[in-house]
């Protein structure tokens, strides 16, 4: 088995490793940090998601509504003219030395803080679908990498292709023609793997950028990759979900433009939130 390059997500790079950016193709020491980056970028995705519906305005008036409901519920009746008969700071004296203030006060802070969780707790599990999605990239090697990276990790490729295997030669040209890897620091932080879908098009399957590189906008690089293996009259598409507003720009500004948009199977984030799955093509061009 060829031994793996860093695939921890979690440690820093290693700083003793030359400071130089490589690109090549996924070669079986990649396997498993490819892996790893796929799914992460998935989970990724599922942090986005939860937070872009959280801080939705639909959930903000939601939040508002619910707090000034208990406020009213609670203090309302202390503002009363009785209350406030001597003037403005005298009422509001009056209202916190009430036997009842620090109790309605807890009831209120208590009560926010559990339906601020709750409806935290309700986004969260309505993503987690994208969790799944994440969890069974293992499963589903050549759907997103055109083949079993678990098994292509098993080869190792130490010297020129004409000593390697027929059966290892033929996945490294396969991977040579369809996979890209950004490196730094000797370490994968971006790849993007592009395949067959018809005579003329191709189908952006797998992409993946390290979370801290995600702003550096090098997934532009790996577009870059995608579009100049493209020949005449061919194209290529990639599917991206509609709160990946950051990923649109960048695809637009490399050409892509919208082929379709399709609402997800979920009443919550598709009906009320109106989250889609949208398709982008590229379209080769002299």
């Amino acid at each position: 088995m060829a031994a793996q390059k860093s695939a921890s997500l979690d440690a820093p790079l290693e700083m003793n490793k030359p400071s130089t950016i490589e690109s090549m193709p996924i070669l079986p020491d990649l396997a498993e940090p490819v892996t790893n980056l796929q799914m992460d970028y998935l989970f990724y995705k599922k942090s986005l998601l939860t937070k872009t519906v959280f801080k939705s305005k639909a959930v903000a008036s939601l939040l508002v509504a619910a707090f000034a409901g208990l406020f009213y519920r609670k203090f309302g009746p202390y503002f009363t003219p009785y209350n406030f008969r001597n003037g403005t700071t005298e009422g509001l004296h009056n209202i916190y030395h009430s036997p009842f203030f620090i109790q309605d006060a807890f009831y209120l802070v208590s009560s926010t803080f559990m339906i601020f969780s709750a409806t935290l707790v309700a986004a969260w599990l309505h993503t987690n679908f994208l969790k799944y999605e994440a969890e069974e990239v293992p499963k589903h090697m050549e759907q997103y990498f055109g083949l079993d990276l678990e098994d292509y990790a098993k080869s190792s490729v130490k010297s020129k292709l004409r000593r390697v295997p027929a059966d290892v030669k033929q996945k490294v040209k396969f991977m040579e023609k369809h996979s890209f890897v950004i490196q730094y620091r000797e370490t994968p932080i971006a790849f993007i793997v592009q395949q067959k879908k018809s005579d003329s098009s191709f189908n952006i399957t797998g992409l993946a950028v390290r979370r801290v590189y995600i702003k550096s906008k090098i997934l532009a690089d790996l577009l870059d990759w995608a579009k100049k293996e493209l020949s005449p009259k061919e194209s290529t598409s990639i599917t991206v979900y509609s709160f990946e507003t950051f990923d649109i720009d960048i695809l637009k500004e490399s050409g892509f433009k919208l082929l379709k948009k399709e609402p997800l199977d979920s009443f919550v984030l598709g009906s009320l939130f109106g989250i889609t799955r949208d398709t982008y093509i590229y379209e080769w061009s002299s």
